[in-house]
């Protein structure tokens, strides 16, 4: 075997029975503490202290913080073989303080290699055909239905972690484009300045127009500190600024291809993520893999963490490309066929010397396929979140696009799923929303099952299709009246003089005036 030519890191999750003393490992063990031997040849660092975990979590996100707890990185402090490493991998994971050792990726995602162009227009946005609607086997995700609503992203955040950005580009440099962590390190630049391209390029009447442009922000994450991979540190760290319903695209793959939760401290962060409702988009990798297969066998065990997944797609016939991961685990796909055309690259026109307007026409891979699939995500929350002052979580929004996005074309070389099509996605929200606005002298009937009376309230009309996530409770007595006004989450009222009827079920509400619903002091239509 090959000598490996620098030192090897793993990364660890100490059960939390266990415990870190003056930075070295002690193990709780009936009450006593001792030093395991088994361990005196490796160096063990924190990923994240334990001090900044308990600290993620606040008003906003709502983490629940505590499974990240205990994950270190493991410096060997020698180099070995890969058969010398396998075996030392096999060693810790038998110890009883572990619940999981890997090998710690330090490869950035392979991006397929930049194709040559004549072309050198200033203004590329008539290129940018991904944004465009169905066109029968050609079809993007149609964010110009969104944009017609004048949808752009608004109330919602973004956080993407890369290796790197140019946060100068100029179409992308703005107060609002945020670089949460410094960079050291710049030879992938290239790689998030197309994605933030494909995002959040400004609507400025050249080059790119980023396709969720009016986010209330997009956070720049890498994953390096110090010019050292921090993977799960780096990720803790764009999870502190978003709440639910906001979005995070994971733009990374591990050692050998396989998708980036392959790695389990970065699965189960992703779990802490989609529980306090932040949607994860990540993904699935450009190695080729069956992740249906034997060999991902435990990766499926460890259940759903409730990430999207997504593979590459072709623009022609919504086709796996032949790089991408496939299989019952990637949901959904985007463009990764060497037709996207974003910020960054340098091949369709570089202008500076310092890559300040760099552009391409061929970003590709899973690495392209992310945002396209991110902007659909982030757009459809926007417009949901406008409508109903609330918030898809991420069971529901993956769900969403799956049901509604344009099927896969061939499935005989992998399944990658549908491709997002914002517009079928909004029609059937807007089906599933109800919208009262004059009702005269009519009553309204609550849902019996749901309808009860608790210390004088009553439930008396749903916000939604039967789910009852958005209800009222009333104060409530037989007779008594209201008043004119009645609030429904605190951002809709019923104008109404109304009294209640409990002598059967279902609950009545009566009135002998005209009923709207209004949001924010503006009358909604009946749809």
């Amino acid at each position: 075997d090959k000598v490996m030519k620098k030192t090897v890191r793993l990364i660890v999750k100490i059960k939390l029975k266990h415990i870190l003393i003056d930075n070295v490992l002690r193990f709780r063990v009936k009450e006593d503490m001792i030093n395991d031997y088994q361990l005196k040849n490796y160096h063990f660092i924190p990923a994240m202290p334990d001090s900044f975990v308990m600290k993620l979590s606040n008003n906003n996100n709502k983490l629940n913080t505590e499974n990240l707890l205990g994950i270190y990185y493991v410096d060997l402090k020698k180099e070995v073989t890969d058969e010398q490493l396998n075996k030392i991998i096999k060693k810790l994971s038998l110890l009883p303080y572990f619940e999981y050792v890997q090998k710690i990726s330090e490869v950035p995602p392979p991006t397929v290699s930049l194709q040559t162009s004549s072309y050198d227009t200033p203004d590329f946005t008539y290129r940018q055909t991904y944004k465009n609607g169905f066109m029968g086997n050609y079809s993007g995700i149609d964010m110009e239905y969104a944009w017609s609503l004048g949808i752009a992203g608004q109330g919602i955040r973004i956080a993407d972690i890369e290796w790197g950005f140019n946060f100068d580009h100029i179409d992308l440099k703005r107060e609002s484009f945020i670089q949460l962590i410094p960079l050291t390190r710049h030879e992938h630049d290239y790689h998030g300045t197309g994605v933030a391209g494909v995002l959040y390029a400004k609507d400025n009447g050249f080059g790119v127009t980023g396709m969720v442009h009016d986010a209330d922000v997009l956070y720049g994450v890498t994953e390096y500190i110090n010019g050292d991979g921090a993977r799960p540190t780096c990720i803790a760290i764009g999870l502190e600024q978003l709440r639910a319903g906001d979005v995070f695209l994971f733009e990374m793959q591990e050692y050998h291809g396989e998708p980036a939760d392959y790695n389990k401290a970065v699965w189960d962060m992703i779990k802490v993520a989609t529980d306090a409702g932040i949607i994860i988009v990540a993904t699935a990798g450009n190695g080729n893999w069956d992740l249906d297969s034997e060999q991902f066998a435990e990766y499926r065990s460890w259940g759903d963490n409730g990430v999207i997944m997504v593979g590459a797609g072709t623009a022609i016939g919504r086709n796996r490309c032949n790089f991408s991961n496939y299989g019952t685990m990637v949901h959904v796909q985007g463009w990764g066929d060497w037709s996207v055309v974003t910020t960054g690259g340098g091949n369709l026109y570089n202008g500076l010397p310092d890559g300040d307007n760099d552009y391409t026409n061929t970003f590709s891979g899973t690495s392209a396929a992310g945002p396209i699939v991110t902007s659909a995500v982030v757009a459809i929350q926007s417009w949901y979140k406008r409508e109903t002052n609330n918030v898809l979580y991420p069971e529901e929004m993956r769900n969403l696009l799956i049901e509604t996005g344009l099927a896969q074309g061939n499935e005989v070389h992998g399944h990658i799923g549908p491709l997002p099509n914002i517009r079928n996605a909004i029609e059937k929200l807007e089906k599933s929303i109800t919208y009262f606005n004059v009702i005269n002298n009519e009553n309204i009937y609550a849902n019996e099952i749901n309808s009860y009376l608790n210390n004088y309230q009553v439930v008396i009309i749903n916000f939604g299709n039967g789910n009852w996530s958005n209800t009222t409770y009333i104060p409530a007595a037989s007779g008594f009246n209201m008043g004119k006004r009645i609030y429904i989450n605190n951002y809709a009222t019923l104008d109404a003089e109304v009294y209640f009827n409990f002598s059967s079920t279902p609950v009545v509400l009566e009135t002998n005036e005209s009923i709207s619903l209004v949001s924010d002091g503006e009358e909604w239509n009946v749809r």
